[in-house]
């Protein structure tokens, strides 16, 4: 299980504190994780006035990398979860679903040349070259039963170097925790900016929530239809 070496790699690296205090994040644009009805669930964080924590389901999250140490890097989102979300000691990990897509002006159907590394501790992954399921980082829920915890991505070229390639990239993942029986989340979606103007994002963003991700209303519609079609059949 590579939680173990995820959790090791941290625990070296000094961040035991920052799992200890889950309650409020350090950031609201971070993936907030919540469990219903047995699985992971994600979601959109808000500050009300005077204070606390406003959570929304979401599945569209986004980071924008800088340049640190030469590397085109972000360790945005993170992800948040609430103490006493998770049972300590569960293992709570990310699935990497699908290739790196990059934006074409258009949609996210083109698979990127470029990659993202990602990091935790001293462990790393690289996204699939084709649509595959590739274990991502992973790490040991800490005794309060939440975390704020942010792996890093590098944004690498087909040859595993540093790329400075403007553009934004979609990247795919699944959340699960390792006691939940209700499998794991649906799939969440993490648009990363390098470069590119806010009106292209706001764009790709936007086919992102509106062609990627269904709304329960067409879910239902699906739903419908398909049962539509299971009686055709019988009949």
């Amino acid at each position: 299980m590579i939680g173990k070496q995820y959790v090791v790699a941290a625990l070296s690296a000094g961040v035991t504190a920052s799992f200890a205090l889950a309650q409020a994040p350090d950031d609201y644009g971070d993936v907030g994780i919540k469990v219903e009805n047995g699985r992971v669930v994600t979601k959109a964080m808000s500050e009300p006035f005077p204070g606390g924590v406003n959570f929304n389901d979401s599945r569209v999250f986004s980071g924008e990398f800088i340049v640190q140490g030469g590397l085109t890097f972000t360790d945005e989102p993170g992800l948040f979860a609430q103490d006493n979300t998770f049972a300590p000691g569960s293992v709570f990990s990310v699935n990497i679903l699908k290739a790196l897509r990059v934006w074409n002006g258009t949609n996210f159907d083109n698979i990127s040349s470029e990659r993202l590394r990602l990091e935790l501790g001293l462990a790393s992954v690289f996204t699939p070259t084709a649509d595959s399921l590739v274990a991502g980082p992973a790490f040991d829920v800490p005794f309060s039963g939440g975390f704020d915890q942010h792996f890093d991505a590098f944004l690498v070229d087909s040859t595993l170097a540093n790329s400075t390639a403007t553009g934004i990239f979609l990247l795919e993942v699944e959340y699960s925790n390792s006691i939940l029986t209700g499998g794991p989340s649906l799939p969440n979606f993490i648009l990363f900016n390098n470069n590119a103007s806010a009106t292209e994002f706001d764009a790709a963003s936007e086919y992102v929530t509106n062609t990627l991700v269904p709304t329960p209303a067409s879910g239902a519609l699906m739903a419908l239809g398909a049962l539509v079609a299971t009686r055709r059949r019988r009949g």
